[in-house]
């Protein structure tokens, strides 16, 4: 199994041991003596899972919660990608079902915090989830396991509305697209901090695409898919209109964004020893990530 670390725009490899974790949420533990279902697709795990069973108990044992039991399953762009935790670092990559429900996972890509509260032994959802080489649904659970011993068992959390992939109305020859107008849209809580341009400014070029998570936390998405939580400039805002368009705006209410809008700015990380200061996560009003945050100290453009 391996995993390619990332620190700000640094990419490295590293490689992370095996291991066999026992039955976990009930029944067989043999893949089969499992009752025989219809194949298992990508389709199938698109949404968000938690660890039920021995795999919770034990991480709950060990003091984590929240993102650190549940991975999640998505598809961009024809591309099929999961994404966890480990209590520390966030954790993401692609993933395959083929024939008979064989299931693979591409090397993975995290955030590289060092936190000492982290060094617990025990596995952790991300490990689970490489190590797995089949998958199955049985009675609305998702179980994977590892050449037919069962690793885990997941329950599907309860879908929530999301936004539609944003598009601009058609244009007509001659006319020009424009982003919804702020009056028709429903504002969203935005993260912002007191910076404005002409203050003294973190300088770093950060490159990513602006997204919004089901739960409505506007987010960038950096490359090999690792996400960012960021805090904008000060009168920053966002909305999204009625038909799914997310727009983020400069403080004069101009669009400087929508979602999946490819952005280079100019910024700083806040991170320590301990994972993200209190003085930064007092400025987030949501929160995508366990890693560092990105302040942006850029102004965006107009679109």
């Amino acid at each position: 199994m391996k995993r390619l670390v990332v620190v700000a725009a640094v990419v490295g490899l590293i490689a992370v041991g095996a291991f066999i974790l026992g039955p976990s949420g009930g029944g067989s533990s043999n893949l089969a003596a499992q009752p025989t279902a219809s194949p298992t697709t990508e389709d199938d795990l698109l949404g968000q899972w938690r660890a039920v069973g021995e795999l919770e108990e034990q991480l709950d044992n060990a003091g984590l919660s929240g993102r650190s039991m549940i991975v999640s399953f998505s598809q961009s762009d024809e591309k099929f990608e999961w994404e966890s935790a480990d209590g520390c670092n966030s954790v993401a990559g692609r993933f395959e079902v083929s024939a008979d429900d064989e299931f693979s996972t591409s090397p993975a890509t995290q955030t590289d915090m060092h936190c000492p509260s982290a060094e617990r032994d025990v596995v952790t959802v991300p490990e689970v989830v490489e190590e797995a080489t089949q998958v199955r649904l049985v009675d609305g659970q998702l179980r994977l396991y590892k050449e037919d011993s069962l690793l885990a068992t997941f329950e599907r959390l309860e879908a929530t509305a999301t936004p539609t992939t944003p598009t601009l109305p058609p244009t007509h020859p001659g006319t020009t697209a424009t982003a919804p107008r702020q009056s028709e849209s429903t504002p969203i809580p935005l993260s912002t901090s007191s910076w404005k341009p002409g203050d003294a400014a973190m300088a770093a070029l950060f490159k990513g695409r602006i997204q919004l998570s089901q739960d409505g936390c506007v987010y960038l998405q950096g490359s090999r898919g690792v996400k960012f939580d960021a805090i904008w400039p000060a009168d920053y805002s966002a909305d999204v209109s009625a038909d799914g368009v997310l727009t983020l705006r400069n403080p004069a209410g101009e669009p400087v964004g929508h979602e999946g809008t490819k952005i280079s700015v100019g910024g700083g990380v806040s991170e320590d020893e301990g994972g993200i200061p209190d003085r930064t996560l007092r400025l987030l009003v949501c929160q995508v990530s366990d890693s560092a945050v990105l302040y942006i100290n850029d102004e965006l453009p107009p679109l």
